[in-house]
């Protein structure tokens, strides 16, 4: 029998190895402590990407269910010990998030495939189906809570897009960042022919929504489309790419057609929401409503104008329609009552017919352990593509089947992404789709301050970078030398930035927290939760001096 390498064992994700064999974690290569019981949780959650791993599977995993202990103190004291080896959130998590009232779920990216750890019950354990992988508006819910994570963590928070490719042999997803700027920015969608994403932005005023033309060339800059005080969000692109329909609040709210290069905008009809082209770009469909409690319905108009056709009469609460890929259909999110959240995928004909109900509410709650209820809020921001339905749900896209004579939803849905916090998605022709996810992003600012007064001299002035948060800044007594914490969706970095000349230098592809020397000649750095490191602030190898490493200055330079 040969031997395996205990390091050819290691599970990598991010800037972290773990060890099962060895029961190591480590960061960069320095081995983090973290005790038996957070490691074993860890592992099993690593084990397990994407899945939600529940408090009692925890508690059977450690504990068992004849020990008797202090459960809640116990477990919620292992998770904090990962987070904090792990440099997570539990906030805004990167590796361990919460599901509340439910238990965990590592969202990391591996860099390779995680070794299965125990099963605590492994007659009741479900394979992961074939081909799966771990891995009404109303506008001003999402607004609002945009605002309220800048004042909870005094930080701008920013929205992104990803780019999705779909490759045919396998199931690894490529995400390319497509906005990172400090805006809200909501509601993408593809054009056809995949040029183009168009999405609501309020980055030029901060104020307002506006429709966006992004070009996805090499080096293409987005094209703002509309300018009203109005919020206009919701675009969509017609058949050939030459206009985009959009909803807006002004004057009551309703739809509106612009080019897509810009030009004239064109009120298409008032009172409505959600536009969405039909395939051969004849007609656009559309909802009138949108609150459950209240009455909701969808119709269809000619593009160049005319009388709307009502659909799906028969169902008491239509909304948020989509066009089938022939056009022969509309798909949307229906409930057999006005003041019913129990909503389901429906689908009803062009042309006239009865409506047929998909099941895909069931077949959703019973894989995700969720009510009716909580299930059908998520069809509002469903797509149909080529025979299946892509939904946000958990922070991730999942993908489920719909296809057949009779509209039938099969099971069970599969996940399609990692991470979090994705609350839209829209596919695109071939390969692509679009989503939409929140993160924090934190920025450096410098003040000059009086220092007779303690006053501020000046008016705030923010340091200059591209994408990703900066934190942790440190500057030398003479205010010349700036050293901080850097981190995007793709690296972490101790930087150094001349305040003088803005030049900046990387001193260590690391997360962790800087200090500089107040003659600016040394960087002294933590990677937590127990190392501290010198080094040169011109660059150099690290070093960890003996004499530094106790209680009291470890506190001094956190």
């Amino acid at each position: 029998m040969s031997q395996t390498d205990p390091q050819d064992r290691s599970i990598r994700f991010g800037v972290f190895e773990l060890n099962p064999e060895l029961a190591e974690l480590r960061k960069s290569g320095i081995r983090l402590k973290l005790a038996e019981q957070p490691f074993r949780i860890l592992h099993h959650l690593v084990s397990r990407p994407g899945e939600i791993v529940t408090r009692e599977e925890l508690r059977n995993l450690l504990w068992g269910e004849d020990t008797f202990v202090d459960f809640d103190h116990g477990l919620n004291a292992a998770i904090n010990k990962i987070r904090e080896a792990l440099g997570d959130s539990a906030a805004t998590p990167r590796y361990i998030e919460t599901v509340p009232r439910r238990g965990y779920r590592f969202i990391g990216q591996l860099a390779r495939p995680a070794i299965p750890g125990p099963d605590p019950n492994p007659s009741t354990a479900a394979p992961l189906p074939p081909g799966s992988t771990a891995g009404g508006i109303p506008r001003w819910n999402r607004y609002s809570g945009a605002a309220a994570v800048i004042l909870l963590f005094a930080a701008a928070a920013g929205l992104w897009w990803a780019m999705v490719r779909l490759p045919k042999t396998t199931p690894q997803l490529a995400m390319h960042p497509l906005t990172a700027d400090d805006g809200v920015t909501v509601t993408p969608v593809l054009s056809h022919d995949g040029k183009f994403v168009a999405y609501a932005s309020d980055r030029a005023t901060g104020k307002h929504l506006d429709i966006w033309v992004h070009p996805l060339t090499e080096g293409g800059q987005p094209i703002r489309l509309t300018t009203h005080e109005a919020n206009d969000e919701m675009p969509d692109f017609s058949p050939d790419g030459g206009q985009v329909a959009f909803y807006s609040s002004r004057d009551g709210g309703g739809i509106y057609v612009v080019p897509t290069l810009g030009g004239e905008e064109r009120l298409l009809v008032r009172g409505a929401i959600r536009p969405r082209f039909s395939p051969d770009g004849k007609s656009i469909a559309y909802c009138v409503g949108g609150n459950f409690q209240a009455p909701s319905k969808i119709y269809v108009i000619p593009v160049r104008g005319g009388k709307p056709k009502e659909l799906a009469t028969d169902v008491p609460w239509a909304c948020w329609p989509s066009f089938s890929p022939d056009g022969r259909h509309i798909l949307f999110s229906g409930s057999p009552a006005t003041n019913d959240p129990a909503r389901d995928v429906w689908v009803t004909s062009v042309e006239s017919g009865p409506s047929v109900r998909t099941g895909a509410s069931e077949i959703l709650a019973a894989q995700w352990k969720l009510q009716a209820a909580q299930v059908g809020s998520y069809f509002r921001n469903a797509d149909p593509a080529d025979g299946k339905i892509l939904l946000p749900c958990d922070g991730r896209i999942w993908e489920l089947d719909l296809s057949g004579p009779n509209w039938k939803a099969t099971g069970p849905a599969r996940p399609l992404t990692l991470g979090s916090s994705v609350t839209f998605v829209r596919a695109g022709t071939g390969s692509q789709l679009v989503f939409q996810s929140s993160q924090s992003v934190y920025h450096l600012w410098k003040l000059k301050i009086d220092q007779a007064t303690g006053k501020a001299a000046g008016k705030m002035e923010r340091l200059p970078h591209s994408s990703g948060s900066q934190y942790n800044p440190s500057v030398s007594t003479d205010g010349r030398w700036l050293v901080y914490s850097q981190h995007d969706p793709v690296q972490s970095a101790i930087r150094l930035r001349d305040l003088t000349t803005a030049k900046e230098t990387t001193l260590s592809n690391i997360e962790a927290r800087p200090k500089i020397s107040p003659d600016g000649a040394r960087v002294a750095y933590t990677v937590y939760p127990q190392s501290i490191y010198l080094m040169p602030a011109k660059g150099g190898e690290p070093v960890e001096p003996e004499l530094v490493n106790d209680f009291e200055t470890r506190a001094r330079i956190n």
